[in-house]
């Protein structure tokens, strides 16, 4: 029940993956920020210093450069683009509209905005699990279903009591 399940403001190389979105008005929001209204804050010498913070961290070199490559090339790539996003095998369910992107800013891959019940266990019960013969689990390819089971508080080394 939000205006926007998923939200990428500009960003670069994020991987959206594997959802259930249920009851959204937008099930996923990517834009150009960077390119638009935030290009002066972005630029060199803008109000966010991007191109000083940059090069403070030494990006251009290991162990930078070794573990994230995309961004050592990022200067000579339109550095304000949000390129290299990723939306695959996400479900929308019940979602005014699929999304809204900017561009050719994402590569789109085997996602459902499902007009019926895609198969959940029980909907009405909020119950978002799939069925096995769930309409997901055959239209789109490798959806893991999710371990509900496994996800909120547990008990742990931090957290020694759970409400």
């Amino acid at each position: 029940n939000v205006g926007r399940a998923i939200m990428i403001g500009g960003g670069r190389d994020n991987v959206v993956e594997n959802n259930v979105i249920v009851d959204s008005a937008m099930a996923l929001w990517l834009d150009a920020r960077g390119l638009g209204w935030a290009a002066k804050y972005q630029a060199r010498g803008g109000g966010h210093e991007m191109y000083k913070k940059l090069v403070a961290v030494n990006y251009d070199r290991p162990p930078w450069s070794e573990r994230y490559p995309s961004l050592f090339r990022i200067l000579s790539e339109n550095p304000h683009a949000p390129k290299g996003n990723v939306i695959r095998k996400n479900v929308a369910w019940r979602c005014e509209k699929w999304g809204r992107l900017e561009g050719e800013y994402a590569i789109l891959e085997n996602n459902l905005k499902a007009d019926g019940d895609p198969g959940f266990v029980d909907a009405e019960g909020r119950d978002f699990r799939l069925r096995e013969d769930s309409e997901v689990l055959k239209k789109i390819p490798g959806f893991t279903a999710l371990p509900i089971d496994e996800m909120g508080l547990y008990r742990d080394q931090w957290r020694q009591e759970v409400e």
